[in-house]
């Protein structure tokens, strides 16, 4: 997944993550380096954290820390911002593209 996102003045990411981040003209573009499952899948952006998970398809059992795949952004007076979400299939089921998984992108926080 790609998030290409501008109009926030800040970002903080974890140590040692698993993103890609790069300008791209006036946006910032975040690209996950890591394939995760819906088992990695936060259920409350403010308490992530290491969980144990167990991936179909041979994974196997595997920690995986949920602030390593996060991007936290500092918007300030910012009525609106514009963002893109991007999803390529390179995962494959019996030898095909599988575009059957779905994604989640969660907004949290407080606002002034």
């Amino acid at each position: 997944e790609i998030l290409t996102v501008g109009g926030f003045d800040s970002y903080l990411v974890e140590t040692g993550n698993d993103i890609l981040v790069k300008k791209v003209g006036e946006m910032t573009q975040f690209e996950s380096t890591a394939i995760g499952g819906e088992c990695d899948n936060p259920t409350d952006p403010m308490t992530l954290g290491p969980i144990e998970c167990d991936y179909e398809g041979g994974w196997g059992k595997m920690t995986v820390d949920q602030r390593k795949r996060s991007v936290m952004l500092i918007f300030s007076n910012t009525p609106t911002f514009r963002a893109r979400w991007t999803v390529d299939c390179t995962i494959e089921k019996h030898g095909e593209p599988d575009c059957s998984s779905g994604r989640r992108l969660a907004f949290g926080g407080t606002s002034s």
